[in-house]
């Protein structure tokens, strides 16, 4: 408490406790109540001071004047600094929940006073860590200076989170885009293969981009794809947005693609647990784009053209920038997709399995896959498995015991698959029906 008898003894700047005294506001502290009162109603310094105050200040910025005891200014402000927090919960327990998280694409940190956690931009970033796309400026208000993009011309996401390579080093790098080294073509663009100067191969995408106004969708789209960090999807080293059309710069697959594994003559059949393996780390690669990249990423053209295979047969899905393609499967794939379904209908799945499969594979993982397959190839969206369902079940599948059914006669897989179905068509669909049912009590089980 102050004590004050006179004016005299008051010294500038101190808080002795003549006409002043503070007390810390100790960490944690949830509400404060001040109450100010005198002992003798102030009869003894009434001349020079007939009343009490107090109030909240940010200490190291504040110097006591005694001229504050005679009168306080009615336009006086007093500094203080306000500290905040996000939630009222740990990290750990804010990161469930992504829809609320504020941490999108920065780190978070938990400060040492009070409970729940704090953003902040990953080192070599600047810009706004609450924000998903972050590279914002501004006082945010609607009269003040609003909040708009830093740097707008220079899109500063790409220069931070990408390589940004040069039409020249890019020419140098494809001997002048030559035709020689096309890796691919496809409706989105042309591949080619390159080797930078520290002897890494590359595979350069010249997209096909129709006119100037879709470029600013297509580097949003980029920087989108730049957040993306998944063993099995394709990684994106940098861009040019010198060109005339952008050019994309990918770490290169050297094992071609899913197609041409499937489909080439000459390629050696891969064995079941590998062809699993693929299956798995595909659906896990999609799940991680739907469930887990802020914002979801949807691919919306998978097909066995765009699953790159490396020299460990390792799955990496490419081609997400493609996100105007249509919902709907090329006419060869649909066709394809009919006839497997009319196939299991039919008692004769093991008539269109590969025989180097057959041979090696194990029955009951095949069936599991099928009809997971069967599931997953249903008209309603609503029908059909998540991509985090279908993972989950491969990835068990993956796990399973061989067993020893299935021999070189193939026959005996069929019999065997008859025996699951139903002999007939009716009762082919009930057992399809009962089967489905069974499937999703194990998974609603996980």
């Amino acid at each position: 408490m102050p004590l004050c008898n006179r004016f005299e003894d008051l010294v500038y700047g101190s808080y002795s406790g003549f006409g002043c005294c503070q007390i810390q506001i100790p960490d944690g502290l949830k509400a404060v109540y001040v109450q100010a009162s005198s002992f003798n109603e102030r009869v003894n310094v009434s001349d020079f001071n007939r009343c009490s105050y107090a109030f909240i200040v940010e200490e190291s910025v504040f110097r006591f004047s005694s001229d504050y005891v005679r009168s306080i200014p009615p336009d006086k402000k007093f500094p203080v600094s306000l500290d905040w927090l996000v939630s009222n919960e740990t990290c750990d327990e804010a990161a469930k929940n992504l829809s609320s998280y504020a941490c999108h694409q920065s780190e978070w940190y938990e400060p040492f006073i009070g409970s729940g956690y704090l953003c902040k931009c990953p080192d070599g970033f600047d810009g706004n860590p609450y924000l998903p796309e972050g590279g914002y400026e501004g006082d945010g208000k609607r009269n003040g200076t609003g909040c708009s993009p830093i740097n707008e011309q220079g899109f500063p996401f790409l220069i931070t989170g990408l390589g940004i390579f040069t039409s020249e080093e890019l020419k140098k790098e494809t001997n002048n885009i030559h035709e020689t080294r096309i890796l691919g073509k496809g409706g989105q663009g042309t591949v080619y293969k390159g080797i930078l100067q520290d002897r890494r191969v590359v595979a350069i995408k010249k997209s096909m981009i129709a006119d100037g106004s879709q470029v600013e969708q297509f580097v949003n789209e980029v920087i989108v794809l730049s957040q993306v960090n998944h063993r099995n999807v394709v990684n994106l080293l940098g861009c040019c947005l010198e060109t005339e059309v952008p050019l994309l710069v990918y770490e290169f697959i050297s094992n071609g693609t899913l197609y041409q594994r499937l489909h080439c003559p000459g390629n050696a059949s891969l064995s079941w647990e590998c062809w699993l393996i693929i299956a798995a780390e595909t659906s896990g690669a999609l799940s991680y784009l739907h469930s887990a990249a802020y914002p979801p990423i949807i691919h919306r053209d998978v097909k066995s053209t765009n699953i790159l295979l490396d020299e460990h047969y390792v799955a990496k899905v490419s081609e997400l920038q493609e996100r105007l393609l249509s919902f709907l499967m090329p006419e060869e794939e649909r066709n394809l997709a009919m006839h497997f379904v009319s196939f299991l209908k039919k008692d004769r799945l093991f008539g269109i399995i590969d025989h180097q499969v057959l041979v090696e594979g194990n029955t009951t993982q095949i069936k599991e896959v099928s009809m997971l397959a069967n599931r997953c190839l249903r008209v309603r969206g609503e029908d059909r498995p998540s991509m985090k369902e279908v993972a989950i079940e491969l990835d068990g599948l993956r796990t399973m015991p061989k067993h020893p059914w299935m021999k070189n006669d193939s026959k005996e897989g069929k019999s065997l698959l008859g025996e699951l179905f139903g002999a007939n068509a009716q009762g082919n669909e009930s057992s399809l029906s009962d089967y489905d049912s069974r499937q999703q009590i194990i998974l609603r089980g996980r």
